[in-house]
């Protein structure tokens, strides 16, 4: 048994799942162009090629056709389904369950009428780099979230000394290595946003897929409501759902309760 999954940007919580999955379920990341893995490659933004490559790449995972589950966070989703939805077309395996979760089903899509930066993703983004922990205390913490929030909207990348003007870049490592991975992961919401922009303006048919899904979600969720994620249960021959407490970042700070569910399966 495979387990695919595909991330949102800025954040992939499968890197560690790998030790507590049952021992049969070998997990596979799917790692988008310009991404993890494939961070020298050069993004692909059109959701027919991206789902073409990664099809491709997980028939190289699995060459013997075995069973397999397909995961999808956040946006990820939506790209999972349109590999299934593409699978389904070739008439060829599908997988034995779609999981999805932080994210609204394909008609339920919210598409952000405000900028980025004005944005709760924007913020709990910037939130998940510069904490207490990182920083030391959370008044550090706040000042740097919004010192990068007004730089950001001046210029990208945002550079250290406009988010720590008291620093030195060449003996403060740790928060230029933050400041480095933040200004990767909010290109990738960017490159998001103009994908998922561009899919919703787009028509898509109402394919139901031939198998179940299991829908994760959670009522603390700022940015997939509860009634908009439920709506993947249309889109599935028979649909499971769960609810796990954490809001939309549960999947990094729950992850037990995720694999206990995958694990069941």
């Amino acid at each position: 048994m495979i387990l695919f999954c595909i991330s949102a940007a800025g954040a992939n919580p499968f890197m560690s799942w790998s030790a507590s999955l049952r021992k049969d379920i070998k997990l596979c990341i799917l790692d988008l162009p310009g991404r993890g893995s494939k961070r020298s490659e050069k993004p692909v933004e059109n959701m027919d090629e991206l789902c073409r490559i990664l099809i491709s790449d997980m028939d190289k995972e699995n060459p013997a056709n075995d069973s397999f589950m397909i995961l999808g966070y956040c946006f990820g989703a939506v790209i999972a389904y349109e590999i299934c939805k593409k699978l389904q077309a070739e008439n060829k395996p599908l997988p034995g369950a779609f999981l999805t979760f932080g994210s609204g089903a394909p008609d339920s899509l919210r598409i952000p009428e405000k900028e980025l930066t004005e944005t709760e993703e924007f913020r709990g983004m910037v939130a998940q780099f510069f904490n207490s922990g990182s920083l030391g205390s959370d008044e550090a913490a706040e000042k740097a979230v919004s010192a990068y929030a007004s730089a950001y909207k001046k210029e990208t990348p945002v550079s250290f000394a406009s988010v720590f003007p008291d620093g030195n870049e060449d003996e403060d490592f740790e928060q230029m290595q933050l400041l480095f991975l933040l200004n990767g992961a909010m290109e990738q919401i960017s490159q998001d946003h103009r994908m998922l922009k561009a899919y919703h303006d787009a028509a898509h048919g109402h394919e139901v897929i031939k198998t179940c899904a299991v829908v994760f979600y959670s009522p603390q969720d700022r940015f997939a409501a509860e009634k908009d994620v439920l709506g993947w249960e249309r889109y599935f021959q028979s649909s499971d759902k769960k609810s796990v407490t954490g809001g939309h970042y549960a999947i990094m700070s729950e992850k037990k309760f995720f694999i206990e569910i995958i694990n069941g399966l």
